[in-house]
């Protein structure tokens, strides 16, 4: 039986290839408490809705609740709970006053859509170095769609000289068989290969820049403010 290639059906899971502008949906948001810091803390997955890397996803995203370093005399020039309030005000549209309840994560968040801008962030783990999509602001949902910058591929590797981005079987562009030495295409979760090679999990100090500007106002594809949660996140 003869099969036609269909871009529109195609299976994601694979991290994006560029960086750029997504409209994306929340698929996971794990809640955790750093074990080092006892902050609280969100990791965040999303999917891209549309264009050339719809379906795949963005990982990793962590929203860290930080205020109790937030005091006079601290001597951090970053403090990551100001990202909390970036997503949840230029993200969702949510209301100033709006209570979120960082443990219900979960059961609030997944399956809410909006805009991300994404970088490339060099990673480390276990002494090897890749790339990952870092999200740097957050924006009501795109009108015309999602704006991959091709001109921004995710870097290559500088380790023994691989690279990170491989060909349509998952292959390093070294040459390696799609059967044979494994590659170093990341996959859905950030490891080095597509065939279960460990992956690195950020730390409560893997913390993104300071470049969440004021954001203009936008109307919110929820209708208004915090509409779509109901009035609100209220304690469970």
């Amino acid at each position: 039986m003869v099969f036609t290639a269909d871009s529109t059906k195609k299976q994601g899971g694979q991290t994006i290839t560029y960086a750029g502008k997504y409209n994306v949906e929340i698929t996971d948001a794990v809640y955790s408490v750093s074990k080092n810091s006892g902050n609280e803390m969100i990791t965040i997955t999303y999917k891209v809705l549309d264009g050339t890397e719809a379906e795949n996803i963005i990982p990793y995203d962590m929203l860290i609740d930080d205020r109790a370093d937030d005091v006079p005399g601290a001597t951090k020039t970053f403090f990551a709970y100001k990202k909390i309030n970036s997503f949840l005000v230029d993200g969702l549209g949510l209301a100033d006053g709006t209570p979120f309840e960082l443990k219900d994560a979960k059961t609030l968040l997944v399956g809410k859509r909006l805009s991300v801008n994404t970088t490339w962030r060099e990673n480390e783990f276990n002494g090897k170095k890749s790339w990952r999509a870092n999200v740097s602001s957050y924006h009501m949902i795109l009108q015309g769609g999602s704006e991959p910058n091709t001109d921004k591929p995710r870097p290559e590797t500088t380790d023994a000289g691989t690279s990170n981005q491989g060909n349509a079987f998952g292959s390093p562009q070294n040459g390696t068989g799609a059967f044979g030495a494994p590659s170093n295409t990341n996959n859905a979760f950030g490891g080095s290969n597509a065939f279960g090679s460990p992956v690195p999990m950020p730390s409560d100090n893997d913390q993104p820049p300071a470049n969440f500007g004021a954001q203009q106002a936008q109307q919110s594809p929820f209708g208004n403010q915090g509409a779509n949660f109901g009035g609100g996140f209220g304690q469970q």
